[in-house]
């Protein structure tokens, strides 16, 4: 029995032993059937509403051609607050693309330094526009480069909006809303181990994933993420190494990071 039909549902049973009860001359059998079976009922829908999945109800693959803009925004709660002195939001914005195994996002990595960083099927590189330059970034890590794992952002992969759900979690349908011109199922999510936080996920069934969330805690802080400008197709240009880059070594390259 789905939870959001399960009221709807017992008020109707209810109704139709109710006129039982008045068509019928054993009227004290009726009601006592209908208590029975409105206690059932209830029992059913109180553990429909106690009910985890370990899945989301919605897609949650993401499409193996498209672009879009990924913009993050989070605010500490008021115990981070205090203890870091200060609840200044911040947003971060990253143009993202992948075309099958090809993947490639741009983003502000520091103050007024924007890097690119691809996916190839030859391997994967950092790219820094501003000086014109890229470097690949060796999985090993070795020859002097810095770790791949202190370079490549954390975010860097194809499930990222994915993971602001829950993963064993309660998933209430709130019906549908347009996002960014896209139609969407909204959900509300809520897990038991994180009593008075929750989140809102607006999934795209027509894109197959999720193309927003919003994430609240009990102290208040907040996170969210939503993806902009979302186009199925992609320009093949924009997974190619730009021929009028020098290559250098990842440790030359991050040594020339600088704001403008």
């Amino acid at each position: 029995m789905h939870l959001l039909s399960s009221p709807g549902l017992l008020r109707t049973l209810l109704g139709a032993l109710l006129v039982s009860n008045i068509v019928l001359t054993c009227a004290a059998c009726r009601r006592r059937a209908a208590e029975s079976n409105a206690n059932g009922n209830s029992a059913n829908a109180s553990a429909n509403a106690d009910e985890m999945r370990a899945t989301p109800p919605f897609p949650t693959r993401e499409p193996a051609r498209y672009q879009a803009t990924r913009i993050v925004s989070s605010s500490p709660g008021q115990q981070a607050a205090n203890i870091q002195g200060s609840s200044t939001p911040t947003t971060q914005q990253t143009f993202i693309a992948r075309d099958g195994e090809k993947r490639r996002e741009e983003m502000e990595m520091l103050p007024g330094v924007r890097v690119t960083y691809l996916q190839l099927s030859s391997g994967r590189y950092v790219l820094y526009p501003e000086k014109k330059l890229y470097a690949e970034m060796r999985l090993d890590g070795g020859g002097g480069a810095a770790s791949t794992s202190q370079s490549v952002p954390s975010d860097f992969g194809p499930d990222k909006l994915v993971k602001g759900a829950h993963i064993a979690a309660r998933y209430e349908k709130l019906g549908t809303e347009e996002v960014n011109g896209r139609m969407t199922t909204k959900y509300r999510v809520t897990g038991p181990q994180e009593e008075g936080s929750e989140t809102i996920v607006w999934a795209d069934e027509s894109l197959g994933m999720p193309v927003k969330f919003e994430s609240t805690s009990k102290d208040g802080a907040k996170y969210s993420m939503e993806l902009r400008d979302i186009k199925q197709e992609v320009d093949a240009a924009l997974f190619e190494l730009p021929k009028d880059y020098q290559k250098v070594e990842h440790k030359e390259l991050i040594s020339n990071l600088s704001p403008r």
